[in-house]
């Protein structure tokens, strides 16, 4: 009778042994899923970022190339106005527009402080070498940043894969128990 009880209660817990191993392999799958999804949304952050420094790089270089007002706080207006034809540049500006010279300065309608034309042909050498600097500082980043995603999407798919290897194994522990269940 004794023999019995101990193979039943054997039985038993040799089933107990594989469903739980079956469900920390599963645990195991959806962790390394959930790795997988923060991962994701760090590539996708990091890409729109790397995308956004790429934009401003070109908005900045196309702003340079056309030119711009900046005062001394950092205000911006840029160099256009409505006294001149589209395409033309005002030689002579009305009474009212806002890139009238007063005292042979053009002022910022917040501050009031004068401001000053900004141009990529005006620029002395050393302000282009500090812009082409930025610039390729901004590239940098934005390089960088497409590197850690790269990083992140191979770490993404180690994470799938893992997941993958984790639900095989906790299937094969499944089916090992209700084989056990049968004998």
């Amino acid at each position: 009778m004794i023999r019995i009880l101990a193979r039943w209660w054997a039985k038993r817990k040799y089933v107990w042994k594989e469903e739980l191993d079956a469900a920390l392999k599963d645990l195991n799958a959806s962790a390394a899923q959930a790795q997988a999804g923060k991962r994701r949304k760090e590539v996708e952050r990091l890409t729109a970022e790397a995308d956004g420094i790429e934009a401003s790089i070109k908005e900045v270089g196309e702003k340079m190339a056309k030119g711009f007002w900046l005062c001394e706080d950092g205000h911006e207006r840029a160099d256009q106005c409505s006294c001149a034809r589209t395409g033309d540049v005002a030689i002579v500006h009305s009474g009212g527009c806002q890139l009238n010279p007063k005292n042979g300065f053009v002022y910022c309608t917040t501050d009031g402080k004068p401001m000053k034309l900004v141009r990529t042909d005006l620029m002395t050498g050393q302000e282009k070498y500090e812009s082409e600097k930025e610039r390729k500082e901004a590239e940098k980043m934005a390089d960088a940043n497409r590197q850690a995603v790269k990083q992140h999407e191979e770490a993404i798919k180690g994470s799938e894969d893992t997941a993958t290897v984790f639900r095989k194994q906790a299937q094969q522990a499944r089916e090992f128990a209700e084989l056990l269940t049968k004998l």
